[in-house]
């Protein structure tokens, strides 16, 4: 069983990717990470993982008891940040330095990884989304996403003017919009 491991220094846990994936981090994985271990050991992992090549933008988050979020300090070792609670230990990739326009970043991974915060963090309600600009926003995560048929957002209303939930008719204006992304670059 897991939680009766013999060695105190045994690191087991699992990243949290902005793309709903869980990458675990366990030595069953050949993962050689500890508690003693620096923390940018975790995150050269999940940027190895990624492919990532622009890392200075992104970082770890983890949660503690009271549920506050705290950036993983990549200098300290995962004993020396207090707040941190596990096993297993949690993370959260995300972008931790935003730049003024992410599509001129060099890198289509960097790039990608933007796109998935800012789609969480609209989702979310963390980012306003003003209600003139909603529908051309949902076409271009409609065609970001693959050209999937519907794209469905569950945010609570109470949380200020963003995306939220669609009407039907916001789904038509989305539709129609999208249809003209779609067949402009064909």
């Amino acid at each position: 069983m897991m939680c009766f491991r013999g060695n105190r220094d045994e690191f087991y846990g699992e990243v949290l990717l902005l793309d709903g994936r869980r990458l675990p981090l366990t030595s069953e994985q050949g993962i050689k990470v500890k508690r003693s271990s620096k923390a940018a050991a975790i995150f050269q992992l999940v940027a190895s993982h990624l492919n990532l090549v622009q890392v200075q933008f992104f970082g770890l988050r983890f949660c503690d008891v009271k549920q506050r979020s705290f950036w993983l300090d990549p200098t300290r070792t995962l004993l020396q940040h207090q707040e941190l609670i596990g096993p297993p230990y949690i993370f959260y990739f995300g972008v931790k330095f935003y730049v003024e326009d992410p599509v001129k970043l060099p890198d289509e991974t960097t790039r990608g990884q933007f796109y998935l915060q800012l789609r969480q963090d609209i989702q979310r309600g963390v980012l306003p989304c003003p209600a003139h600009l909603k529908p051309h926003l949902l076409a271009l995560m409609l065609q970001g996403e693959g050209h999937r048929d519907q794209l469905c957002f569950s945010v609570s209303a109470d949380r200020g003017d963003h995306c939220g939930e669609t009407t039907s008719e916001d789904q038509q204006e989305v539709q129609l919009i999208h249809r003209t992304l779609r067949y402009a670059g064909s």
